[in-house]
């Protein structure tokens, strides 16, 4: 038995005089279409253009709903009340447009009858510049019906077939500026060191690298630049090199300390690098030290795309970085013989002693070679037996057989002690000797020790009563490798060591005693001539005369008196 009249057979319980009758409600099937208007987003509408777009619609959503009876009845139009609500960017913390009323949500309720299409427009609002135009809009839309009681049907109301899908999502496209095909880029890849080609292992604690990505043809979709670098730099950050709206986000993939190249990530303008864009940027690393010493370190950076179509003749390149390693080694005279004396022509012998240490001040272990140059030869005369010896020989230190040079001479130096004259490589022969140390490690010191007797009669042939003797040390290493960082590092890898020498002539001694009695002969001759001249040898004969005239009158008397 048919009771509601939707040709259906209905179900009739009866017991104990009360009747209920379960009757079949009629079923809506809603059908939903959103059309937009334009069916894409102009390029003019997101490019950034506010004196056009500001505010404005750059379209429409057209939403319709038409309501249908799953099976056909007598009911003539049923009614039902739908009510939807839209939603923009849905998904998104940072959504692209909105509705009229600049919200990105809309919740509407509308009556609608059987057999008629209800439609509704919202106008779309692009609010600000459109960065991420890779990606279509999505537009949202969940509905619900409830139905209105039937006419007649003592309470009878439409239910919605409960295998329709209440929610739907649209999606709104932007136009890409790509022409008829997809989007073909062109990414270029310059980077330079801006400290240049060279850089120095611990001196240099940060290397930057000024990139320039550029696009040359059309919009690429997810850019990234890979680099690929030593183990030994460890990323720090990103900097614009000027004021820029670019956005440059990197991860530096996890790297094993063990393996010999690192990977750092950056994404560019995510999602899209627009066609004749520049980035110029600054990345930096710090750089760690290492015990190994390589000679270059090499850079690539790679930029790829999430383009299918891509013109790659420029999206990579590598570049070579010097390698030099900062030490600082330095030499002093620590110990010598300040002052030996000789006597001219004699065949004495004095013991003279320089010592040098060579210190390495830096962190890092290397081999060296000293260079000692000192007088050896006079003449035809050795000045004296000069031997070289180190004092710690856990450096392992080998000298070479020692090798004379001609005399050069030498731009005038002060004189220290004044009117001395400078014994070194001006006005004698020399010996260089060439000692190598193997590895002077860091922190650590060796001596040397330059000693000999000095030979007086190599001396006597200059003719001069002062000297003085000088010896001299000076260090070198590998340039190629290592840079010395201590501020004046000519000074100090060079030194001096000064020995006085006086020579005093012989004094004879026979010749000034036979001197001394000759002018003593000669001086007491002519002390008697000036006495004789002045008469003294005469005025003592007169008085001896008169003394015997006297004697003789006194005799004569005496015999006149007794005759």
């Amino acid at each position: 038995m048919d009771v509601s009249g939707d040709y259906l057979t209905d179900l009739v319980v009866g017991a104990l005089g009360t009747v209920t009758v379960l009757r079949s409600r009629p079923v809506l099937n809603v059908s939903v279409t959103v059309l937009f208007n334009p069916w894409q987003i102009p390029f003019e509408a997101y490019q950034c253009q506010p004196a056009k777009w500001s505010n404005q619609p750059f379209g429409n959503a057209t939403a319709c709903f038409q309501m249908r009876r799953l099976v056909s009845d007598n009911w003539g139009v049923l009614k039902a009340n739908i009510t939807y609500s839209l939603l923009l960017d849905a998904g998104r913390h940072k959504w692209r447009a909105v509705f009229k009323t600049l919200s990105r949500s809309l919740t509407i309720s509308q009556l609608l009858l059987t057999g008629k299409k209800m439609c509704q427009q919202f106008p779309i609002i692009l609010p600000s510049c459109v960065k991420d135009y890779l990606e279509p809009i999505d537009l949202s839309l969940n509905f619900s019906l409830a139905g209105e009681v039937i006419t007649g049907s003592k309470g009878l109301s439409p239910i919605l077939n409960k295998y329709k899908e209440t929610s739907e999502k649209y999606k709104l496209p932007f136009q890409k500026d790509c022409g008829m095909d997809e989007c073909v880029d062109y990414l270029r890849v310059v980077f330079n060191f801006s400290g240049g080609d060279l850089a120095v292992i611990g001196r240099d604690t940060v290397l930057i690298l000024t990139v320039v990505l550029e696009n040359a043809h059309e919009d690429s979709s997810h850019t990234q630049l890979n680099f690929l670098h030593p183990s030994q730099l460890s990323f720090r950050k990103i900097s614009n090199v000027q004021p820029s709206s670019d956005q440059i986000v990197c991860s530096d993939l996890l790297t094993d300390q063990l393996m010999e190249r690192g990977n750092l990530s950056c994404a560019v303008n995510h999602p899209v690098f627009r066609k004749a864009s520049r980035v110029t940027f600054n990345a930096e690393f710090d750089i760690s030290s290492s015990e190994r010493e390589e000679e270059i370190m090499n850079f690539t950076i790679t930029a790829s795309s999430g383009n299918s179509l891509r013109i790659t003749n420029e999206s990579s390149l590598t570049r070579n970085l010097s390698l030099r390693y900062a030490v600082n080694i330095a030499t002093s005279g620590i110990e010598y013989t300040r002052h030996v004396n000789f006597t001219a022509g004699s065949k004495d012998l004095r013991l003279v002693k320089h010592s040098y240490q060579v210190e390495n001040l830096g962190p890092r272990s290397l081999p060296i070679h000293v260079k000692v140059v000192v007088p050896a030869r006079i003449g035809t005369h050795s000045l004296w037996n000069v031997t070289v010896s180190e004092r710690h020989p856990g450096n392992h230190s080998v000298c070479q057989p020692s090798v004379h040079r001609l005399a050069v001479v030498q731009s005038e130096s002060p004189k220290l002690p004044q009117d001395y004259v400078r014994l070194d490589c001006g006005i004698a022969l020399c010996m260089e000797m060439l000692c190598e140390v193997a590895a002077l490690e860091k922190h650590s010191s060796v001596i040397f020790d330059i000693q000999g007797e000095l030979m007086s009669a190599a001396l006597t042939e200059l003719n001069q009563n002062k000297l003085l003797l000088v010896s001299k040390v000076s260090l070198s290493y590998d340039e190629d490798k290592y840079v010395d960082i201590s501020e004046d590092a000519a000074h100090y890898r060079e030194a001096t060591i000064i020995t006085q020498v006086d020579i005093f002539k012989a004094v004879n001694r026979l010749g000034m005693i036979l001197g001394g009695t000759f002018g003593g002969l000669i001086l007491l001759i002519i002390i008697i001539i000036v006495f004789y001249k002045l008469g003294f040898f005469k005025r003592n004969g007169k008085a001896g005369e008169g003394d015997r005239v006297e004697m003789t009158a006194s005799n004569g008397g005496e015999g006149s008196s007794t005759g």
